[in-house]
């Protein structure tokens, strides 16, 4: 059994490294339990360095007409390294808006290092991919714009669920799971200018 846990120890400080996680001792502690196979013992409880975060969709105001790009950011200390993001929109008041780079679709890459592609999952749902970065995020950064033409003047909202969401924790392999306990998110809203 001490064998098996040595091994064990030995490749998570070999996928560690292999990832680059960063870490920061002066993170709080998150604690996660883990209820997988754990060889006749009960649930185990595995400590991270990590604090809740947030993925948010900004807002922005636009007229029939507009080309509008919306900002998904992520919260400072996030340390995000992967996500499948899906952004639920009114197809009846916007379009999404194919970028340059094709493989990209509607979304343009600001501060994310590592893949990215966006599609049309189903009419009136993006699915989002964000593919394994170098080093997760420790501030506050806009990961990427998602572009949508307005088609009407009420207001609309862009609602934002993640499906998994990989962090890079010191001491530990990167895992969806953690991700999920820590993850918040904020919807976007597009409106017409305030009237002077």
């Amino acid at each position: 059994m001490r064998r098996i846990a040595m091994i064990v120890a030995a490749l998570l400080s070999v996928t560690v490294l292999l990832s680059g996680c960063a870490e920061d001792p002066e993170q709080p502690l998150i604690e996660v339990v883990d209820p997988g196979p754990s060889m006749g013992d009960s649930d185990t409880t595995v400590t991270f360095q990590y604090q809740p975060f947030t993925l948010a969709l900004g807002s922005v105001e636009a007229t029939v007409g507009d080309t509008v790009e919306i900002p998904l950011t992520v919260s400072a200390d996030a340390y995000l390294v992967n996500a499948d993001v899906l952004v639920h929109y009114d197809p009846s008041a916007l379009r999404p808006v194919v970028s340059e780079d094709e493989h990209r679709g509607c979304a343009t890459a600001v501060d994310w290092t590592g893949g990215l592609w966006c599609g049309e999952r189903e009419i009136g749902v993006l699915q989002l991919m964000l593919a394994q970065a170098d080093d997760g995020a420790a501030e506050a950064v806009t990961l990427c714009t998602l572009k949508f033409e307005v088609l009407t003047d009420q207001p609309t909202e862009l609602m934002l669920t993640v499906s998994a969401a990989g962090v890079c924790a010191p001491n530990a392999v990167s895992a969806d799971a953690l991700g999920a306990a820590l993850l918040t998110t904020e919807s976007g809203w597009i409106s017409a200018p305030a009237e002077e």
